[in-house]
């Protein structure tokens, strides 16, 4: 039997938990098996209670997700660190309780082929037009621009899809959202859609972005005024969120 332990970044603002509790209790169901998830500030004794909760019975392998959007430093060598693997490792043997337990470490979702599906139905929720609406994808950005391509694949995605798609970033890296905003603007378009390439609520997500698209306090959606014409402009849920992804972590397990 197979199961999946998520590790999620976390926050000390108490915002970050929801997905990846969400993607835990989806996933029990769609496994018929106990799934948990911790935090990658989590101590050792924490992540040695997990997984010895996991492999309990007749389980064989613990499928280690980590929940990010992009790879990095954490998913690729803290993780396999956390859970005795070695760092860099992403498969091997570790002992548990006395029991050789196979774990195996996935990866982020962002660059996952069924990212598609995940983006057409964000589309098709905010009933996004092509060759009319305007689609921000916005990622937090990274120093070692990691984060830029796995933003930059999934641009790939709404423009094969046939929409215009405009990447940018919260930080780090360029074009920067309020760029964006201004191109899309200047280009004529009066229906935008951004969407926010992050896995769970933060302050990123709730207070700095949506004060970049001029939105106001709790709202993700406003109407103004523009060069004489009539904008829309909506704000999607963080993309981590969509239950999409937990099919994507499911097919991660089983595959």
């Amino acid at each position: 039997m197979r199961t999946a332990l998520i590790i999620a970044h976390g926050s000390d603002e108490g915002k970050n938990g929801d997905a990846a509790e969400m993607h835990a209790r989806r996933l029990e169901g769609m496994l018929g098996t106990r799934v948990r998830h911790i935090y990658k500030n989590c101590g050792e004794e924490e992540v040695r209670n997990t997984l010895s909760y996991l492999s309990r019975g007749d389980v064989e392998e613990v499928v280690v997700i980590p929940l990010f959007f992009a790879s990095g430093m954490f998913s690729e060598k803290v993780v396999p660190k956390m859970i005795g693997l070695g760092e860099g490792n992403r498969g091997g043997t570790v002992k548990v309780d006395g029991k050789c337990v196979r774990v195996r470490v996935a990866s982020p979702f962002g660059t996952d082929p069924h990212m598609r599906g995940v983006i057409g139905s964000v589309l098709g929720q905010y009933s996004a037009e092509p060759d009319r609406t305007a689609v921000m994808l916005i990622g937090h950005g990274s120093k070692d621009g990691v984060n830029s391509r796995t933003v930059e694949y999934n641009a790939g995605i709404v423009s094969e899809l046939g929409f215009d798609a405009f990447p940018c970033y919260n930080e780090m890296n360029e074009p920067t959202v309020e760029q964006v905003l201004r191109r899309v603007l200047d280009e004529g378009f009066d229906d935008i859609l951004a969407i926010p390439l992050f896995v769970s609520s933060s302050h990123h997500s709730v207070v700095e972005i949506p004060e970049k698209l001029g939105l106001e306090e709790g709202s993700r959606e406003r109407t103004f005024e523009h060069n004489g014409r009539t904008v829309s402009l909506r704000y999607s849920t963080e993309i981590g969120l969509e239950p999409g992804i937990t099919d994507i972590l499911y097919k991660m397990v089983v595959r």
